[in-house]
């Protein structure tokens, strides 16, 4: 994973998961409109810093080939579009299977696939997915 630059201070964190970004690639879902925002807050108005599991790449690999295959989106463009979502810089962090742990284990939820993700890192920032 690429080092990424230090945190700039008086910047909000928060963490996102696919079902946001892709909506900067689509316009065709409900609630672009939040996420466009949420996208000029973070790359353009400087507000915000975005932090995801590692798994998000991996969310985003798969839903562009989806597209492509349902045609979606043409084949030769996916690679663009996959490439467009992951440089705008959100930082990618490695699960911590004890914080998962105490995670699913607080809110009685598995801890596998979206129900729980741990971000930590820098801001020890979590996120739980009530579904």
């Amino acid at each position: 994973m690429t080092q990424l630059p230090r945190r700039q201070f008086g910047r909000r964190r928060i963490v996102v998961d696919a079902s946001v970004v892709l909506k900067w690639q689509f316009d065709d879902k409900q609630d672009v409109d939040h996420a466009l925002a949420l996208r000029d807050d973070c790359l353009i108005a400087e507000r915000l810093e975005l932090d995801a599991p590692v798994l998000l790449a991996y969310e985003l690999t798969n839903a562009i080939r989806s597209a492509a295959v349902r045609a979606r989106l043409a084949p030769e463009v996916a690679e663009e579009a996959l490439g467009n979502l992951l440089a705008c810089g959100i930082a990618l962090h490695a699960p911590v299977p004890e914080r998962i742990l105490a995670l699913a284990l607080r809110f009685d939820i598995s801890g596998l696939r979206r129900r729980v993700c741990g971000c930590d890192g820098e801001s020890g920032r979590r996120a739980v997915d009530r579904r």
